[in-house]
Parts: structure tokens; C-alpha cells; sequence
């Protein structure tokens, strides 16, 4: 089985508006998803992950796709936004214009 993995807290420090307010410089939200982009595991670390636990494992357990993140709602700045991002990696998705 082929899977992908992305991990953009880990690559893009301090790019989060709630991680500079707390002044959090570390962290890591990494997904992984196979070919079809059905989310199969994450590994959260740093400020408030157990935050983001129930979301991911609803996620795995319902065998959600990342593109269906896109349209979840998640309020800034917060450190859930990483999450949001990392998905929006794997399934080519981005606020970011």
C-alpha cells in the first residue's frame, strides 16, 4: 500500500497566528492517507493536540477522505488550523490563493 504523509507545521514554523500568540514554536501535525487520500492515521504534537484527537479519529474510524475537510469550518486563528492545512495538502485544497 502506498501512502502519503504531510506535515506542514513541522515545515512552516511559526506560521500559525495561534501558534506566534503563544508563542508555541514547536509542533507537528502529520497525516497519513493512501493513494485515494482515505486518511488512515495522524500524529499530533504540541500545544493542545488532544484538541484535535476526536476530529481524527472520527476521521479514520468513518474512513473520511481529506478533500472532505475542505469544507469544515475551523475558527482563527487556532491551532486546529493545522490540521485543516495538512489536509488541504494531501487533497490539494487552500485558503491561500
Amino acid at each position: 500500500m502506498k501512502v502519503r504523509l504531510r506535515h506542514p507545521w513541522l515545515r512552516r514554523k511559526n506560521k500559525n497566528s495561534r501558534a506566534n500568540a503563544i508563542d508555541e514554536k514547536t509542533g507537528l501535525v502529520k497525516v497519513i492517507a493512501d493513494q485515494e487520500n482515505t486518511i488512515l492515521g495522524a500524529h499530533i504534537i504540541g500545544a493542545e493536540a488532544g484538541e484535535l484527537l476526536p476530529l481524527m479519529t472520527y476521521a479514520v474510524t468513518r474512513k473520511l477522505k481529506c478533500d472532505e475537510f475542505k469544507d469544515l469550518v475551523f475558527a482563527h486563528p487556532t491551532l486546529g488550523e493545522n490540521l485543516w492545512e495538512t489536509m488541504g495538502e494531501i487533497a490539494r485544497f487552500s485558503i491561500h490563493i
